[in-house]
């Protein structure tokens, strides 16, 4: 599904995602992102699950999305496929994340 960026939301984390960047197509899956105003200009920032890979992007980008296995456009499977239920050691459960969970507090002062 095509979109523009205005409409990423905490829904979709955990899909594939395809962005056209200076005409370099980007495929990745999205771990997060956060939404900042710099200059006043909205940017969003895309987190890849792969290694620390991020992507900036303004307002106005299309991006493509889908749940994960194939990119958007279904020519090529995303490699590194999530592991296995199970296979993953075990980790303290955190509390559910909520879209403000994501935000820093305000400076004190």
């Amino acid at each position: 599904m095509e979109m523009a960026i205005e409409d990423l939301g905490p829904q979709h984390i955990g899909m594939a995602m395809e962005v056209d960047k200076d005409g370099t197509l980007v495929g990745f899956r999205l771990s997060r992102y956060e939404r900042s105003l710099v200059d006043g200009v909205q940017q969003w920032r895309l987190f890849s699950d792969q290694s620390a890979w991020t992507i900036k992007l303004p307002a106005g980008t299309r991006i493509r999305c889908q749940p994960f296995g194939l990119v958007a456009s279904g020519t090529h499977p995303i490699v590194g496929a999530p592991p296995a239920p199970g296979t993953m050691p075990a980790v303290a459960a955190e509390a559910p994340r909520t879209p403000e969970s994501w935000l820093s507090p305000a400076p004190q002062g």
